[in-house]
């Protein structure tokens, strides 16, 4: 989710900075995203793909599902395979 989160901050920073101010007491966006990051490691929840054992390899599957999924939800104007692929890599 953090990765998906740095990407779609661009389209609505204001929501972004909501959130990390209303969840973690902090000022920005990208602090407010650390935080959760921190949060989900405190837990022992994975933050990146690799930490949840999913390897690089399996991005264009995964790419393919998600925009299939995407379709379904009438959302692939802004779920693009190349937005999905974005996010994977940056998620790595």
């Amino acid at each position: 989710m953090p990765a998906w989160m740095k990407w779609q901050k661009q389209f609505l920073p204001e929501r972004f900075e909501r959130f990390a101010r209303v969840m973690f007491n902090k000022q920005d966006a990208d602090a407010g995203i650390e935080a959760l990051k921190n949060w989900y490691a405190k837990i022992g929840a994975p933050v990146t793909l690799s930490e949840g054992q999913i390897p690089e390899i399996d991005i264009p599957m995964l790419v393919d599902k998600l925009f299939a999924v995407a379709g379904m939800w009438g959302a692939t104007q802004l779920y693009t395979k190349d937005m999905i692929r974005t996010v994977l890599q940056n998620a790595l």
